[in-house]
């Protein structure tokens, strides 16, 4: 009996540790710059992009951005360095209602990172 509670309060251990997510050192941040989050039809969509490492914005990294309509082939791929750990995308306009994705990935030598952004945008109603 004690080889069996013990053998499962051994698993539930070894399942609880496990199941954390691990914590990333380096996070790619893309936010729309916008008040609300959403964008008008034929209104310029700009992406603010941050990365950081521990907490700290990392200086002269270089990022690769790809910007797309919904679940579409990138219209835009292009590499930028962060000067002072941030930089501005000019995602440009929609004509037509849809969503328009930005994707940063970042590559360092011990890990690839990336982040996502896509943005909703909308008739003015």
């Amino acid at each position: 009996m004690n080889k069996i509670l013990f053998t499962l309060i051994l698993i539930l251990n070894v399942i609880t540790v496990y199941s954390q997510p691990a914590e990333r050192i380096i996070k790619v941040a893309v936010v729309p710059n916008s008040n609300n989050w959403n964008y008008n039809l034929n209104s310029k969509a700009i992406f603010d992009v941050t990365v950081t490492q521990n907490g700290i914005q990392m200086e002269n990294i270089d990022v690769r951005y790809e910007l797309s309509y919904d679940m579409l082939k990138p219209f835009k791929v292009e590499k930028a360095t962060l000067k002072d750990g941030t930089i501005s995308i000019d995602a440009g306009t929609m004509k037509t209602a849809g969503f328009l994705r930005c994707q940063v990935f970042v590559y360092r030598v011990e890990k690839n990172m990336r982040g996502v952004q896509q943005q909703d945008i909308y008739p003015k109603q």
